[in-house]
C-alpha cells in the first residue's frame, strides 16, 4: 500500500515558493491597518486631553481672571466673623453660621466620605474631615451663565489630607460614589483627578498637585456632564501658583485672617464696561475689625466731583450710589445708534458721574438717575450745533413709549415744557402691568384702561435727571433750585462720598418689595416665611442712623488696581447741625466697627 501524497495545498514550501514576496497592495494595505490600529489607540489615550481642549475653547470666562476671590485662615471661621460686618450684625445672627455648618452640600461632602470609609473599611478618622473644613485656603469665584458667582475653585494646603487623597485613592473605582476621571499632566507630573458624587445629583472635582489640594465645584459643569470644561478650569488651577489669584487684584500676601475681593465687572451687572475707573472692592479682616477698601483705574480726587449730583438728590432717599462713567466707553458702546436715532452731537455730552438713588415712596425699579452733561467739544462747530434740548427732547421721544392700541396705534402724546429759568422738561405716560399709577388716576393723553408710569426726564443748566416715576424728577429740580432739602445737607465734608443708605428708609423699601413680590394669594408659604424671618431682621436694622461712606479727600491714582480705603461714617442730623462719627465710634464689640484704613 503507497503512502499518501503531500496534498499540494499543504505542502512545504518549495525554494521556488520561498522566494516569492507579498504583493505591493498587500503590504501597503497592512502598513495602513496597522497606521489605523496606532491611530486608535493613541486617540483611546488622548480623548481625555481632546476633552480638556475642547473645553477650554467652551469655557466662557477667563480661569485666570476670576470675578471674585476669598482668603481665609480658617474656613470654618469666616460665617461667624462676618457676623461682625456692619449693618449685617443687626440682620444676622447665629442662624447664620448654623447655616453654613449644616449646608446640605456641606453635610453631603462629609457623608459621603464617611460612606466610602465604612464600605471601604477606610481609616478616615474625624481629624481628617474636621481639617478638610478648617483650612487656610483660597476660594476662586467666577460668573456662570445665570449671572451668579456659580463656578467656585477651592485651594488648600494639604497637610494631612495628602492622606486623605492617599486613602480614596485605592477605593476610586470600587465605590459608585468616587472615580479616576482622568489624569492631568501639570508640570511634567501625572496628577489624578477624582471625581466625587454627594447629595441628590451634586459632585465636585478632586486634584492634588503640590502642596495644595483643589476642589472644584461648578453644578453648571459638573451636573450637566460638561467635564471637558471642568477639567480645563482645573488644570489652569493646577498650573498656578497660590500667589497667581491674589496677583490679579494686586494683592500682596494675606497678613489678616480673612480678606474678601469681588471685581467692579461682577458688582457692575454686566455694564462694567462704562466704569473701567473703577476695579473692585475689598473687605479684610484683621485685629479683631473689619476695613474695605476700593480699587480704582487711572482716576483722581477731583476727577470724582459728587456734589452737583448730591445738591440735587432729594433728602429722604433709602439709598443712593455714584459711580464715575467714561465718556469714551459710553460713546462706543452708543456706536451701535443711528445718527438721526441718537445724533453724535448728543453722544458727546454724556458721560462723567452718575447718581442713582432709591425712595420708599417710589418702587426699586424706578430709582433716579441723575448725571451731567459734558462741556461742549472745544473743536465743534457750537453755532451749528442743535440747542441742546432739541437734542434731548428729540431722543426722548424716539426711545421712550411703544405704540399702543388705545392710543390709535401711536405712542401717547410726549409732553413737553420749558420754565422760565431755563429748565427743560418732558413726559410721557407708558403703559405697564407694574405702573405706579392705577388707570383711575389717567388724565388726559394717559391710558385709562390699565396701569401706567409717567417718565420724565429734566434739564437744569448741566444736570440731568431721569426716571420712571416723575415725581422723583420734579423732586430733583426743586432740590436743584434749593426750595426742597437736597441729601448734600445730610453728608459728610472732606471727601467724594459714593455711597450713602439709611436703614430705617431701605428696610422699609426692602420691606414693600418683598412684599408685592410674595403675593398672599398666591405665595402663601413664602410670604409666612417672609413675615417670619425677614421682616423681624430688617425691623431690627431700620433703628441703625444713616451711613455715609467717604473717600479719601486727596487721591492720584495713576496705575491699575490702585486701593484706596473707604471711611464709613454715621449720620447725626441735618444741615448746619449735620454731624458724623466713624463707625466704630460708640461700637461694642470691637468686630463689629471698621477699623481705620
Amino acid at each position: 500500500m503507497s503512502e499518501p501524497q503531500p496534498n499540494s495545498a499543504t505542502a512545504a514550501p518549495t525554494e521556488a515558493s520561498a522566494g516569492r514576496r507579498l504583493p505591493r497592495p498587500a503590504l501597503i494595505a497592512g502598513g495602513l491597518l496597522l497606521v489605523a490600529l496606532a491611530w486608535l489607540g493613541w486617540a483611546h489615550w488622548q480623548a481625555g486631553r481632546m476633552d480638556i481642549w475642547r473645553g477650554a475653547a467652551a469655557l466662557q470666562f477667563d480661569p485666570e481672571r476670576p470675578d471674585a476671590l476669598i482668603e481665609t485662615r480658617s474656613l470654618a471661621g469666616l460665617p461667624r466673623e462676618l457676623l461682625g460686618l456692619p449693618g449685617l450684625d443687626a440682620l444676622l445672627d447665629e442662624d447664620f453660621v448654623a447655616y453654613y455648618q449644616s449646608h446640605p452640600d456641606r453635610l453631603g461632602v462629609v457623608g459621603a466620605l464617611r460612606k466610602i470609609a465604612f464600605e471601604q473599611r477606610l481609616d478616615l478618622g474625624e481629624r481628617i474631615v474636621a481639617e478638610l473644613l478648617d483650612q487656610p485656603a483660597q476660594v476662586a469665584l467666577w460668573r456662570s451663565a445665570d449671572g451668579r458667582l456659580g463656578h467656585a475653585l477651592l485651594s488648600i494646603e494639604r497637610g494631612a489630607l495628602a492622606q486623605l487623597l492617599g486613602l480614596l485613592a485605592p477605593a476610586a473605582g470600587r465605590d459608585s460614589q468616587l472615580q479616576q476621571l482622568t489624569n492631568l499632566d501639570i508640570d511634567g507630573a501625572t496628577v489624578p483627578v477624582y471625581l466625587l458624587r454627594f447629595g441628590y445629583r451634586r459632585s465636585l472635582l478632586l486634584a492634588g498637585h503640590g502642596d495644595r489640594l483643589r476642589v472644584l465645584l461648578s453644578p453648571r459643569l459638573l451636573e450637566r456632564d460638561r467635564h471637558g470644561e471642568a477639567l480645563a478650569l482645573l488644570q489652569a488651577a493646577l498650573a498656578q501658583t497660590p500667589e497667581a489669584l491674589p496677583a490679579r487684584f494686586a494683592l500682596n500676601p494675606l497678613a489678616g485672617r480673612h480678606r474678601l475681593v469681588v471685581s467692579a465687572d461682577y458688582l457692575a451687572m454686566g455694564y462694567g464696561r462704562l466704569l473701567p475707573q473703577l476695579s473692585g472692592l475689598r473687605l479684610e479682616f484683621a485685629d479683631g475689625r473689619w476695613r474695605s477698601l476700593l480699587a480704582v483705574n487711572a482716576l483722581a480726587a477731583a476727577e470724582l466731583d459728587l456734589a452737583p449730583l448730591w445738591k440735587a438728590a432729594p433728602m429722604g432717599a433709602a439709598a443712593c450710589v455714584a459711580a464715575p462713567v467714561s465718556g469714551e466707553a459710553l460713546a462706543e458702546a452708543l456706536q451701535g445708534f443711528a445718527e438721526d436715532a441718537l445724533p453724535s452731537a448728543l453722544r458727546q455730552r454724556l458721560g462723567g458721574p452718575v447718581a442713582l438713588c432709591w425712595y420708599p415712596e417710589s418702587r426699586l425699579y424706578t430709582p433716579l438717575i441723575l448725571s451731567r452733561l459734558l462741556p461742549e467739544p472745544a473743536d465743534g462747530d457750537t453755532a451749528a450745533a442743535p440747542p441742546i434740548d432739541r437734542l434731548l427732547g428729540a431722543a426722548f421721544d424716539r426711545h421712550i413709549g411703544n405704540p399702543e392700541r388705545e392710543a390709535g396705534g401711536r405712542r401717547w402724546p410726549l409732553r413737553e415744557s420749558v420754565a422760565s429759568g431755563g429748565d427743560a422738561r418732558w413726559q410721557r405716560a407708558v403703559a405697564s402691568r407694574w405702573g405706579l399709577h392705577a388707570a383711575a388716576e389717567a388724565g388726559e393723553g394717559e391710558p385709562r384702561s390699565a396701569r401706567f408710569l409717567r417718565v420724565a426726564l429734566a434739564r437744569r443748566g448741566e444736570l440731568l435727571a431721569f426716571s420712571l416715576d416723575a415725581r422723583l424728577v420734579d423732586q430733583a429740580l426743586l432740590s436743584a433750585q434749593q426750595l426742597y432739602p437736597p441729601l448734600f445737607d445730610e453728608l459728610p465734608e472732606g471727601g467724594a462720598v459714593p455711597l450713602y443708605f439709611a436703614p430705617e428708609r431701605l428696610a422699609l423699601l426692602i420691606e414693600q418689595e418683598a412684599l408685592a413680590s410674595l403675593p398672599a394669594d398666591y405665595e402663601p408659604v413664602f410670604r409666612n416665611a417672609a413675615e417670619a424671618h425677614l421682616l423681624p431682621r430688617l425691623r431690627a436694622a431700620a433703628a441703625q442712623t444713616p451711613v455715609a461712606v467717604r473717600l479719601p479727600a486727596q487721591f492720584e491714582a495713576g496705575a491699575a488696581w490702585t486701593w484706596l480705603p473707604l471711611d464709613w461714617r454715621r449720620l447725626r442730623g441735618s444741615g448746619q447741625a449735620a454731624a458724623s462719627v466713624a463707625l466704630c465710634e460708640g461700637a461694642a464689640p470691637a468686630p463689629s466697627c471698621w477699623g481705620a484704613p
